[in-house]
């Protein structure tokens, strides 16, 4: 199954969603065929990551409103 179908399907992601998690290139460190709750772990790390780099610059790597739907994304449970 590729990357988009799997993600899609298994967090019951919308196009604008799946788009989201593309333009931060957050999908494209998933592997098609991983467990999908593993890679939520590994881009909730990620995002702090950025945000301590955030506190460090002051300034925010996403668009206003994104931080947020990328962290439901995150939290989502598995369909």
């Amino acid at each position: 199954m590729k990357v988009k179908e799997q993600l899609t399907q298994s967090l019951n992601l919308t196009t604008e969603e799946f788009n989201l998690l593309a333009d931060y290139a957050y999908c494209d460190q998933f592997i098609p065929g991983g467990d999908i709750k593993q890679w939520q772990s590994r881009m909730k790390e990620a995002m702090m990551e950025e945000e301590m780099m955030e506190m460090e610059i002051g300034e925010s790597p996403w668009r206003p409103g994104d931080k947020s739907k990328l962290i439901d994304i995150f939290n989502r449970v598995i369909v």
